[in-house]
């Protein structure tokens, strides 16, 4: 299996998109295209321009900056309890 890139994967959930004012995303998803179906939807794209781009996009960098707790709260939920991460640490876990 390849790996994709954000924007084309993406572009496969585009039409499930809930309702929604903001998308923040990385510079992987900065692709024109994938911006004008955002908008299209009455999405406001909150994505950094890639560094190879010659002309700058324009983002709220605020709300950008602001991503992290997002981020900080998803991995959270991911991360095993105090119980289930010492039955992984010591091996004692069921396969």
């Amino acid at each position: 299996m390849r790996p994709v890139s954000d924007y084309i994967g993406a572009a496969a959930l585009l039409d499930s998109l809930p309702r929604a004012q903001w998308l923040l995303g990385d510079r992987g998803y900065d692709a024109d295209w994938f911006r004008d179906a955002l908008q299209a939807k009455g999405i406001t794209p909150c994505i950094p321009g890639r560094k190879t781009r010659t002309e700058p996009i324009r983002y709220d960098k605020r709300r950008y900056k602001r991503r992290n707790r997002i981020e900080i709260m998803l991995a959270a939920t991911r991360r095993p309890s105090g119980r289930q991460a010492e039955r992984l640490a010591t091996g004692r876990h069921a396969l």
